[in-house]
């Protein structure tokens, strides 16, 4: 009997007769008990093993990541037919998110104008950079979101109908409100 594992990382695909295997597994031994499984089913008329062995990771360097965000409409769900499902999302919103990650420097969030209205304030941008992605219809402006971990705060004062953000540790409560007596003349 094989483990309820392989459900989850072995996809099949299934045409008049023809399997084709995809998928890692941690052995070569698991790998052929999947494949004679394929064979003992019903109908099978060939099989295509494709399934890698899963190697042990000994990483020599150190592990570098990108993170691509951006904020939009999207759909999620299981999409597919009654023979195959697959949980997913799907939109332009993810696909303008995979093109801000691969464009992003190494080490670092790279975050679209519309994340960066979600966010405010809330945190500094180190650089600006213009990504001309495929498959996306105009130049996308990403944000490099800085490494320090120190989160701004920010205060936002709101008098006579101006909306006013400010951070403390670097303008003094009394300039800003010499500012805002300013405007009001």
């Amino acid at each position: 009997m094989l483990d309820k594992k392989y459900f989850i990382s072995i996809k099949s695909k299934v045409l008049d007769g023809r399997i084709f295997l995809t998928g890692k597994v941690d052995n070569p031994e698991e790998k052929l008990k999947i494949t004679k499984l394929a064979w003992e089913t019903e109908g099978t008329r060939s099989v295509r093993n494709d399934i890698k062995i899963k190697e042990k990771f000994n990483f020599p360097e150190k592990l570098e990541i990108r993170i691509g965000i951006h904020s939009g409409m999207c759909s999620v769900g299981n999409f597919g037919s009654d023979q195959r499902l697959d949980y997913t999302i799907i939109g332009r919103a993810v696909n303008v998110a995979a093109r801000l990650e691969q464009a992003a420097p190494k080490n670092s969030i790279l975050f679209s104008n519309s994340t960066k209205a979600l966010l405010g304030e809330t945190f500094e941008v180190s650089e600006t950079i213009e990504v001309i992605a495929k498959g996306i219809d105009r130049p996308v402006i990403g944000n490099i979101m800085k490494n320090e971990a120190t989160k701004k705060n920010i205060v936002t004062l709101q008098k006579n109908g101006i909306s006013l953000k400010f951070d403390p540790s670097i303008i003094d409560q009394k300039e800003v409100n010499k500012f805002l007596s300013k405007i009001e003349k």
